[in-house]
C-alpha cells in the first residue's frame, strides 16, 4: 500500500508545468483516515528527498480531514 501511495504522489509531484500558485503554496494531497499511519513515513520519505513537507489536519463539523502539503524545493531557494 506504502508504494502504491508514494507512486501516486510521485506523478502529481513530477509534472513539468507547476502552476505559480501551487508553487508557492505546494501540491496538496488528502490523506485516507486508513492510511493515516503511513504519514510519518511519507513525510520522512520526501523531508530526505528535499521536499518541504507539513501534514495538516482540517477540521469540520463532525469530520476530521488529513493533507500532506508538499512543496517544490526550489521555491524555498
Amino acid at each position: 500500500m506504502l508504494q502504491q501511495v508514494v507512486d501516486d504522489i510521485n506523478a502529481c509531484l513530477n509534472e513539468n508545468a507547476w502552476s505559480p500558485k501551487q508553487l508557492k503554496h505546494g501540491k496538496n494531497f488528502v490523506i485516507h483516515r486508513d492510511w493515516l499511519p503511513l504519514s510519518s513515513t511519507l513525510v520522512k520519505k520526501y523531508r530526505g528527498a528535499g521536499w518541504i513537507v507539513k501534514l495538516n489536519v482540517e477540521v469540520e463539523p463532525g469530520q476530521r480531514q488529513y493533507v500532506l502539503n508538499i512543496k517544490h524545493p526550489e521555491t524555498s531557494v
